[in-house]
């Protein structure tokens, strides 16, 4: 992807919540951003589907796998997050 000048990955998603999970999306998304050489953008449906899946809403945010990746959550509101 940084041979085809890709700057940034977006990727919605809709993966249910799991105990660990957070963990397991943040290491993903620090790894794509380190592998790739580029920044990562992961948000995940947040709400819930008829009481029997529940959706986070977390947001993650990773540049050529610097740091941590930083985590938002939205709780039904809109944020403006920036990334050095």
């Amino acid at each position: 992807l940084a041979a085809q000048a890709v700057d940034v990955i977006l990727n919605p998603s809709a993966s249910h919540f799991a105990f660990g999970k957070r963990e397991i999306r943040r290491r993903f998304v620090i790894e794509g951003s380190r592998a790739f050489g580029v920044s990562y953008v992961y948000s995940n449906l947040l709400g819930n589907e008829a009481g029997r899946a529940i959706y986070d809403g977390q947001t993650l945010v990773a540049s050529a796998g610097g740091g941590d990746a930083r985590t938002h959550h939205h709780h039904g509101r809109l944020h403006q997050c920036g990334c050095a």
